[in-house]
């Protein structure tokens, strides 16, 4: 009497929601036990009578294994089990900031890591010059850039096997100020969304 057709409808950086199809033999006194299990072994064991679980409170970036049985009424015979396996929403990268280091011709971008886990980052630059940096630091420098020109960056988030990931949104607009002396200001405007 093991469900059937174990799928994950939806994940975020926190939840996972389970639903499966009733075994063929179902019966109303039937219950579901849902062990969850992550790469640390730590296991919890959630109870259900729905053939749907949202799962929460879990770590962001993290592969977890959910194990589903179907329980008898006596709660101790139960059948075999159905697993399946994926992982959270690895974070956004925090409290982005792009200057300029007073130089015509490069950009210096910093972040700080989110919550839960992200084994790397990926730094991509778009506009004039393109360019992609992959990184487990904090920071990356794009130099050889052409002076007050607009430069889109994305930041993408990875942890261990995860197919998610998470981008925040950077524009950086560079923009003549003027010529002092024979030195070229930039001036960076920050915008940040998410998708």
């Amino acid at each position: 009497m093991p469900v059937k057709q174990l799928v994950n409808n939806e994940t975020t950086t926190v939840s996972v929601f389970l639903t499966w199809n009733q075994p063929d033999e179902s019966r109303s006194d039937y219950t579901y036990r849902v062990q969850i299990a992550n790469t640390s072994s730590v296991v919890i064991n959630q109870t259900t009578s729905s053939n749907q679980l949202n799962v929460t409170n879990l770590t962001p970036g993290v592969t977890y294994t959910f194990t589903v049985f179907t329980r008898a009424a006596d709660n101790v015979t139960e059948s075999q089990s159905v697993s399946y396996t994926t992982c959270t929403v690895p974070g956004l990268a925090q409290n982005i900031t792009v200057t300029n280091n007073n130089t015509t011709n490069s950009l210096s971008v910093n972040w700080t890591i989110p919550a839960g886990k992200v084994d790397n980052y990926t730094v991509t630059l778009n506009g004039d010059v393109n360019r992609t940096i992959t990184t487990n630091s904090t920071q990356v420098d794009f130099t050889d850039l052409l002076p007050g020109r607009n430069y889109s960056i994305t930041i993408q988030t990875a942890s261990s096997n995860c197919s998610q990931s998470a981008a925040p949104v950077i524009e950086a607009t560079c923009e003549y100020d003027g010529i002092i002396g024979t030195e070229l200001y930039l001036y960076v405007e920050i915008i940040q969304t998410e998708f």
